[in-house]
């Protein structure tokens, strides 16, 4: 059904341009002489000089956003390098205040051992100061 309704739509349009081309056909036949000498006379070199005109402009264009998207493609690598090189520095720094603490509470847990082996109840209190602070 669409396609016959779209048919009769066409077929509307080009009888409403026949119409008009039977109306005004010295102009369009003016028209069309003229564009048949434009060809016959034209000059080819200088047709052929603005296609390799057109050729090295397109060329240079082309080349141009070559440049771009390579200089893009290098500066997001760079960025994604320096991330990885941060998230690795953070791990190592992280790992290392782990490392710094465990040896820290192990002191601490080493003083209040001998502490509590020369005087009983030693831990007790320091628990008891730490609990108070709090």
């Amino acid at each position: 059904m669409l396609e016959t309704v779209t048919f009769l739509l066409i077929k509307e349009k080009l009888k409403n341009a026949w119409e008009i081309v039977k109306k005004y056909w010295q102009f369009f036949l003016g028209l069309t002489v003229g564009l048949v000498i434009l060809v016959l006379k034209r000059d080819s070199t200088s047709m052929r000089k603005t296609v390799e005109k057109f050729k090295e402009t397109s060329d240079k264009m082309r080349d141009r956003s070559l440049e771009i998207s390579k200089e893009e493609a290098e500066k997001t690598s760079d960025a994604i390098r320096e991330f990885q090189d941060n998230v690795e520095k953070a791990g190592d720094d992280l790992s290392e205040r782990d490392e710094s603490i465990s040896e820290k509470r192990d002191e601490i847990a080493r003083e209040l051992l001998e502490r509590e082996k020369e005087r009983d109840g030693t831990i007790a209190e320091e628990l008891q100061k730490e609990i108070d602070k709090i």
